[in-house]
């Protein structure tokens, strides 16, 4: 009977620690690994099929049986439904002798999945790898105020729920809240009170927001444009607030609050007023006291606060992408942003006319970075006219305290720029080295490979008036062609899309987009700041916009002519309505009769994203002067231009 038991125990086990879904891993062949280790979906639901990615202990080895004698055996995947974790490891035993063979691998990938709702991990205990993430039953709940259907429940746009505090009760992780345009005020939905100042959008952990939408009404109400349909988060309660800092005691102190994995995706938040106590004295427009946010695509305006008028993070690992923070102010430090033991990434973000610091004390206008653990890193970021206490007005500052301890923060910044009006440096720090910059323009310097001390040109700045209002009606933080920020970042500094801004379900390709949306790579190389690109439009001259190879493989066995024939399809943007040609030349030794066609003919394209079609043909084309067998051989270049339309 004892025995009966043991064997009951341990058939047990095995049921709740086998494969409960689909597994497959493979080797990732080449020498390019991976950036980071990553699980796309992120945010995946009950159906998903979930696909993970990585790098190895070192960049490569000489092939699959290389790897697993380093690494102990071949990859396995498993999926424990008892303590909901995904564990990737290495079944031995390893071989010990390997082929000369020259196959080189550089990364795992693989899939598993669906999984039941709730949170698991994924981890490689070989690897030191641990994802947390969260399974949900992916619903989707609709907001709109202007709704009508009867018995609000967020089911359909129809009979969307009125308020976000609804939605919210409702919400569990891995739902996903759609709002209409229109205002929205964290004292307004069941069990709020009205005037309530400690109100906030208290996000769950897990729930992804997005705004943005033209709800309920429109021919298309899932149609969305976060700038046609502005869906702003108020902490005005009142509706009362005045020019600058006018009428705000009444404002909400934290206008949305989070404290795990949510996301906030095309969103306006604004009118905060963090004045009271702790903790209502940091992030008037978001309090993040913990987890790791993804904060996407968003406008964060017009919030005040003690530390932190647009943003205070006091724990966690928040994300912050595409993202615009203007017109904030913090009594003391950190007028867009205070980042206090928390370790943030800046990543393609605006930040402009925020303000910190009141009679010679306090200081970052723009960024404070303080406390003992506390770290920052600002990639392909414009921060440009912030102001703060005269004389010093440091746009960013870097301060670490707590008696004799070194400071052990960082604060990184790269392809960005730091300028207000020239003069001054705008970084400080209390220990210049834990600041390091590269490929950056800096008023005032900075040591590090690339940088500069120059005038970015904008073309259009934001101004304060003389009461000390950010006014940025028509700013334009563009760079002008003349610009030396031009193709002045580093590529290989560009970080992954970790909030998959282009929504591709790919979080480890390099950032895609600039803030305008557009290709963040135009050039060469990666401009520095926010945005990809000149303005200016080009003159009434043809001006080359890209050039293709037309390439052939080389057959064995024929000699003489012959006719090659493609069609190709390409995107094609423009910031003014331009018109298009194509020029086409043989470019081997097989010469030949080249002839290149639109098909259909675009006529005038953009301003915007037009698809164009054209067809090339190659007629008299002597293969016989080829290399038989050869590959990819290029016999003829196209090269479209482009110049304004009549």
């Amino acid at each position: 009977m004892r025995r009966a038991k043991i064997i009951a125990s341990i058939a047990m086990a095995i049921l709740l620690c086998q494969t409960a879904s689909g597994t497959s891993v493979s080797w990732v062949m080449g020498q390019s690994p991976p950036a980071s280790w990553t699980i796309t979906p992120q945010n995946p639901s009950s159906s998903s099929v979930i696909a993970f990615q990585g790098p190895l202990e070192q960049p490569s080895y000489g092939n699959s049986c290389v790897a697993q004698i380093a690494l102990g055996g071949t990859p396995q995947v498993t999926v424990s439904t008892l303590n909901r974790t995904v564990t990737l490891w290495f079944q031995g035993p390893a071989p010990t002798i390997c082929p000369l063979i020259w196959q080189p691998v550089c990364g795992l990938e693989g899939t598993f999945g669906p999984l039941s709702d709730g949170k698991w991990t994924f981890h490689c205990p070989v690897l030191g790898i641990e994802i947390p993430f969260t399974v949900g039953g992916g619903k989707v709940i609709y907001v709109d105020r202007s709704a009508t259907g009867p018995s609000p429940n967020g089911s359909t746009w129809y009979r969307a729920f009125r308020n976000i505090q609804d939605a919210l009760a409702a919400a569990a992780a891995g739902d996903e809240i759609r709002i209409a345009d229109g205002t929205y005020r964290p004292d307004q939905g069941g069990g709020q009170t009205l005037g309530d100042r400690r109100a906030s959008f208290d996000i769950p952990d897990g729930v992804a927001l997005r705004g943005g939408y033209a709800g309920y009404g429109a021919a298309n109400p899932d149609a969305r444009n976060v700038a046609t349909y502005p869906t702003i988060f108020s902490g005005d309660l009142n509706g009362d607030d005045l020019w600058g800092i006018l009428n705000r005691d009444d404002n909400s102190y934290h206008v949305v609050m989070v404290n795990g994995s949510a996301r906030l995706d095309g969103l306006t938040i604004a009118n905060g007023h963090a004045n009271g106590p702790y903790p209502h004295h940091a992030g008037g427009g978001i309090l993040i006291q913990a987890g790791d946010p993804l904060i996407v695509n968003c406008t964060i305006r017009g919030n005040t606060a003690v530390f932190g008028g647009g943003i205070a993070a006091l724990g966690g690992s928040p994300y912050i992408a595409n993202t615009k923070l203007s017109g904030n102010r913090a009594l003391l430090y950190g007028g867009a942003m205070y980042n206090h033991d928390s370790d943030t990434t800046l990543a393609t973000c605006l930040l402009t006319g925020n303000s910190a610091g009141s009679n010679g004390a306090g200081g970052g206008s723009a960024v404070c970075n303080m406390g003992s653990s506390a770290g920052m890193t600002l990639t392909n970021c414009t921060l440009a006219d912030n102001t703060g206490p005269w004389p010093s007005e440091y746009v960013l500052y870097n301060f670490s305290y707590g008696g004799g301890l070194m400071p052990s923060e960082t604060m990184s910044i790269h392809n960005s720029i730091v300028y207000n009006d020239g003069g001054a440096s705008l970084i400080w720090s209390d220990d210049p080295s834990k600041v390091g910059a590269s490929h950056s323009i800096i008023q005032g310097g900075w040591s590090g490979a690339g940088n500069l001390n120059v005038d970015p040109r904008f073309v259009n700045r934001g101004l304060w008036s003389i009461e000390g209002q950010w006014i940025d009606f028509d700013s334009d933080y563009r760079l002008q062609s003349t610009s030396q920020g031009i193709n002045h970042g580093s590529n290989a500094l560009i970080p992954a899309d970790r909030a998959d801004v282009d929504g591709d379900g790919n979080s480890s390709e390099n950032h895609p987009l600039d803030l305008a949306g557009q290709n963040r790579i135009q050039g060469s190389q990666v401009d520095a700041g926010a945005y990809e690109g000149a303005t200016t439009t080009p003159g009434p001259v043809w001006q080359e916009l890209r050039t293709f190879e037309i390439t052939f493989d080389v057959p064995t066995g024929v000699t003489g002519l012959v006719t090659l024939n493609g069609a190709y399809s390409h995107q094609i943007e423009t910031n003014f309505v331009a018109e298009l040609k194509l020029d086409v030349v043989a470019t081997s030794a097989a010469g030949g009769t080249w002839t290149v066609w639109f098909d259909p003919d675009p006529g005038h394209v953009g301003p915007g994203n037009t698809s164009v079609s054209w067809r090339v043909r190659g007629e008299n084309v002597n293969v016989g002067a080829l290399t038989p067998g050869a590959l990819d051989v290029t016999v003829a270049e196209v090269t479209i231009s482009v110049r304004p339309a009549p």
